[in-house]
């Protein structure tokens, strides 16, 4: 489910939420871990550092990547699987709040998902998190309990700006990301979901607004970055292919062609003696 940005302030507010770890993994593409469960005895944030993952809690499906945070509560069933084919980068922060708060703070023990945007604040915040759990010291475990807290505040405070963004911002900024991302590979669907939407929905005011389809402009950006590869670099067509996010050189070719009328192996031979 989706929580309303007031109620994850309230809940974050009248909860006394105590920090427990910070752990950050890696995981290969492709890889799908059935049957898990969450900690038994916390609740935990994951934070989206690199590509994208499906996870499902208790039947409910959630598309993540880096601009949205998942929640679950203790002792939750979950399935992962990771999508596309960058590596599942992440973090999980693992807290707790005193049993008696349990019934009148129910949002603890469920599942919920969070668009926040792409916020490097919250990352840097997230990184001074991981090194101080990783030293020793009382003056570490205070810089914890502080940058955690910290850390809450960021996502809520991010979560707000995004609710509060008008769609023609929201749109605005998803080109943004895209144009600074389009080498990677990533799917629409997530993309959507990290503004809070989903595809259909997103793709319908990316077009009213920027006047193409998400996809059209995605390929677009990454047509030119392979121009641009083509003209200044001897790579082969599959480096390039992949450089610019195609995991098939075959596929690429055909939408080269597609938007140029020449294949990249014409448009490099062409440069080439123009040069």
């Amino acid at each position: 489910m989706k929580i309303d940005v007031n109620q994850l302030c309230e809940y974050y507010t009248k909860a006394d939420i105590f920090f427990n770890d910070v752990v950050s993994m890696q995981i290969p593409s492709g890889s799908i871990a059935k049957n898990w469960k969450t900690s038994k005895k916390s609740g935990g944030l994951v934070i989206p550092l690199e590509g994208s993952a499906c996870y499902t809690c208790e039947e409910s499906a959630y598309n993540i990547c880096p601009g949205i945070v998942i929640h679950a509560g203790p002792d939750i069933l979950l399935d992962k699987e990771v999508t596309g084919s960058n590596k599942w980068h992440y973090a999980v922060i693992h807290y707790q709040i005193p049993e008696t708060q349990f019934d009148s703070l129910p949002y603890y023990n469920s599942h919920f998902h969070i668009p926040i945007g792409i916020n490097p604040k919250l990352t840097e915040i997230l990184g001074k998190l991981t090194d101080s759990y990783s030293s020793s010291g009382s003056m570490s475990v205070l810089r914890c309990r502080t940058l955690f807290h910290n850390l809450i505040e960021e996502i809520v405070l991010s979560a707000d700006r995004q609710s509060r963004k008008s769609p023609c911002a929201i749109m605005e900024n998803a080109a943004e990301y895209m144009k600074d991302n389009c080498s990677n590979r990533f799917s629409i669907d997530n993309l959507a979901g990290q503004f809070g939407m989903d595809g259909k929905r997103f793709s319908e005011q990316f077009q009213k607004y920027m006047g193409m389809t998400p996809v059209r402009y995605l390929t677009e950006l990454r047509i030119a970055r392979a121009k641009e590869l083509l003209t200044s670099c001897d790579c082969l067509i599959k480096q390039i292919a992949s450089c610019v996010g195609y995991e098939d050189p075959y596929y690429f070719s055909r939408i080269f062609k597609k938007l140029t009328g020449i294949s990249p192996s014409e448009y490099q031979a062409e440069k080439k003696i123009h040069h």
